[in-house]
C-alpha cells in the first residue's frame, strides 16, 4: 500500500526508510490530562509505576511512563506487554519519545513538517550523514531560508515597520526535501540506485547557496544560480565526493541532471522542493504573524489562512504522485490547485511584498552589490561564508548594528510602488527635495515566478500539464501572482545609516552605475 499524508499523520508506529525514521505524532499538550486520566482508570499505573510515581497528576502520567517504556525497550529490544493496554494516542506518544530519545542516535530531528503529515528523524550513521559531511552541508545550518526577508507588517497608510527575519534554514530545507522525495520514491517503487541518486541530489541541491541566501542572489543572479553551477560542487568538495562516489556508486552527471530538473527524478526533486519550502514558509508566515492594533495584514493573508485551515494537509499531495506509462503525474488535482494558490499568495504577499523586502533591497543588496562590484567581496567569499559572517562584515563596514538601527516608527521608513521607473524617479526627486537628508533606493521588480501550472496531472486518462486540464484554475493562480506596479521606491531618514559614509557611497555607486548602463543601452539602441 502506498504511504499517504493522512496515514503518516495518524500512524502509531515508526516507519523506517533507509536512515530516515518517520515518526508518529506526539500527543498534544492539551490532551495529556485527558489521556492520563484514561490510563489511570485502566489500573495500569499500579502495574507499572512505583507507589510514589502513581500519585503524579493526570497531566504528568505520560511523562512518568516515558522512562519506564524506554528502559524496557533498551533492555528487552521490544515493547513491554503493558503498552498494548494504552490508548493509541498514548502509545504513539511513547513510541515517538523513545525514537527521538534513546531509540536512535539522530543526526537531525524534525518533529513536524507543516501541512504534509510528516515528522521524522535522520539517523546519525548512514547515507545522509555521509552526504552532509562530503559536501560540507552543515554550513547551510547557518543560512536562513528566506535571507533578509522580514514580516510584511504594514499600517493603514502603507507605512513600513521592519519586522523580524525568519529563522528557518537551508539545512532544514534540504532534509525536508530529502524526506519528501524518499516517500515519493517509495510509493512509485523506484530502484535502489535511483533512490540513492535522488536523495543525494535532494540533499545537495542548495550547496552553492551564498551567505545571505536569496537576498544576496539578487546581486548577481547568474553567478549565484545553484542549479546552473551545480557541477562545481564535485570539484569544490573533491575529496569527500570521491569517497562518497566509491561507497555508493554515485555518478556526477546523473546528480547534475536531477538537480537541473531533467527526467522523472528531476521532476520529483522539483515537486519535493516546492512542497518543502511552501510548507515551512507558509507555517512560519501564518503562525507568527500577529498584527498590532491599527495594523492590517497583507491582502491575501486571510485567503492563505483559510486554505490551510480548510485542508491541514494542503502540502500532502506528495502521496498522489504516480508513474503513468513512464510519465510522472499528480493524481490529487484538487489539492494541487489549492497548494498552488497558497504558493501564489506566499509569492505575492511575502516573497514579493515590498513591505517585506526593505532590509534586503534597500540596505543589504545595496551594500553587498557595492562591495561585490568593487572587488571587496567575491563570489567565493560568499559561498564560503555563513549569514553570521556576512552580518558581522556588514556591521563593521556600516559602523552600525544592522538589526538595531531604528527604522521604527513609520515616519522613518516608507515604501511606495509605481508602474514605471519614470514615475518612481519623479517621486524620488520630490522626496529628496523635501528632506535632503533622506536616503532612497529604487528596485525594478524582475517579474513573477511561474505559476506551477506546468506540473503534470492525470486527466481523462492522459498525463498533461495542469494548465491544459484545468484552464480556469491555472488562470486564477496566475491572477494571484500578477504584479501591477513592479517598481518600488524605498526611502528612510533619521537613522544611523545617514552617518555611514560607506552606505552613502554605495548608494551613489549604484546610481552612477545605473545611469551608465542606461546611457550604454540608449547608445546601443541608436
Amino acid at each position: 500500500m502506498p504511504y499517504t499524508a493522512s496515514g503518516l499523520a495518524r500512524q502509531a508506529r515508526c516507519l523506517r526508510l533507509g536512515d530516515i525514521v518517520f515518526l508518529p505524532q506526539p500527543a498534544a499538550l492539551d490532551t495529556h490530562r485527558k489521556l492520563g486520566a484514561e490510563i489511570r482508570r485502566t489500573g495500569l499505573l499500579m502495574e507499572v509505576l512505583s507507589p510514589e510515581m502513581q500519585a503524579v497528576p493526570d497531566v504528568m502520567v505520560l511523562a512518568a511512563l516515558e522512562p519506564v517504556y524506554e528502559s524496557h525497550r533498551l533492555s528487552h529490544r521490544r515493547e513491554p506487554s503493558w503498552a498494548r493496554k494504552l490508548p493509541l494516542p498514548a502509545l504513539s506518544h511513547l513510541r515517538w519519545a523513545y525514537a527521538e530519545g534513546e531509540g536512535n542516535d539522530p543526526l537531525a530531528i524534525n518533529l513536524r513538517v507543516p501541512f504534509t503529515g510528516l515528522g521524522y528523524l535522520v539517523s546519525d550513521r548512514g547515507f545522509t550523514r555521509d552526504v552532509v559531511e562530503a559536501f560540507g552541508l552543515f554550513r547551510l545550518h547557518n543560512i536562513r531560508q528566506l535571507g533578509y526577508l522580514h514580516d510584511p507588517a504594514t499600517g493603514p497608510e502603507e507605512d513600513l515597520r521592519v519586522g523580524f527575519n525568519f529563522s528557518h534554514t537551508r539545512y532544514e530545507h534540504v532534509l525536508n526535501v530529502s524526506a519528501i522525495a524518499t516517500l515519493i520514491a517509495a510509493n512509485i517503487r523506484l530502484p535502489r540506485e535511483e533512490v540513492r541518486h535522488l536523495r543525494a541530489a535532494a540533499l545537495t541541491h542548495d550547496t552553492l547557496t551564498p551567505a545571505g541566501g536569496d537576498t544576496v542572489k539578487l546581486v548577481d543572479r547568474e553567478a549565484f544560480d545553484e542549479d546552473l553551477h551545480y557541477p562545481e560542487v564535485f570539484e569544490r568538495h573533491r575529496q569527500g565526493w570521491e569517497v562518497l562516489r566509491r561507497k555508493y556508486g554515485l555518478r556526477a552527471a546523473k546528480l547534475t541532471a536531477i538537480v537541473q530538473n531533467q527526467g522523472p527524478l528531476g521532476r520529483i526533486l522539483d515537486m519535493a522542493d516546492k512542497l518543502a519550502y511552501v510548507a515551512r514558509d507558509a507555517d512560519m508566515y501564518l503562525a507568527r504573524y500577529h498584527p498590532a492594533p491599527g495594523y492590517i495584514p497583507p491582502r491575501g493573508f486571510g485567503a492563505a489562512m483559510k486554505l490551510t485551515r480548510s485542508d491541514p494537509l494542503i502540502c500532502g499531495w506528495w502521496d498522489s504522485v504516480r508513474l503513468v506509462d513512464g510519465n510522472l503525474a499528480v493524481m490529487d488535482t484538487e489539492r494541487l490547485v489549492k497548494f498552488l494558490k497558497l504558493r501564489a499568495y506566499l509569492f505575492r504577499d511575502l516573497y514579493y511584498n515590498p513591505s517585506a523586502r526593505f532590509m534586503e533591497h534597500a540596505i543589504v543588496s545595496v551594500m553587498v552589490r557595492h562591495m561585490y562590484r568593487k572587488g571587496e567581496l567575491s563570489r567565493d567569499d560568499l559561498l564560503r561564508m555563513t549569514d553570521l559572517d556576512l552580518g558581522n562584515l556588514l556591521d563593521r563596514t556600516l559602523g552600525v548594528d544592522m538589526f538595531n538601527f531604528p527604522l521604527w516608527p513609520s515616519d522613518r521608513a516608507r515604501v511606495e510602488t509605481f508602474r514605471t521607473r519614470t514615475e518612481a524617479e519623479r517621486r524620488e526627486r520630490d522626496v529628496l527635495a523635501g528632506d535632503p537628508a533622506r536616503l532612497s533606493f529604487i528596485e525594478e521588480f524582475a517579474g513573477a515566478t511561474s505559476s506551477g501550472a506546468k506540473l503534470p496531472v492525470l486527466w481523462n486518462g492522459r498525463v498533461m500539464p495542469l494548465y491544459e486540464a484545468h484552464q480556469q484554475a491555472a488562470e486564477d493562480i496566475a491572477d494571484i501572482l500578477a504584479v501591477s506596479e513592479p517598481v518600488r521606491l524605498y526611502y528612510f531618514s533619521a537613522t544611523e545609516l545617514e552617518e555611514s559614509k560607506y552606505f552613502r557611497t554605495a548608494l551613489e555607486h549604484l546610481r552612477t552605475g545605473r545611469l551608465l548602463e542606461a546611457a550604454q543601452a540608449a547608445a546601443n539602441g541608436k
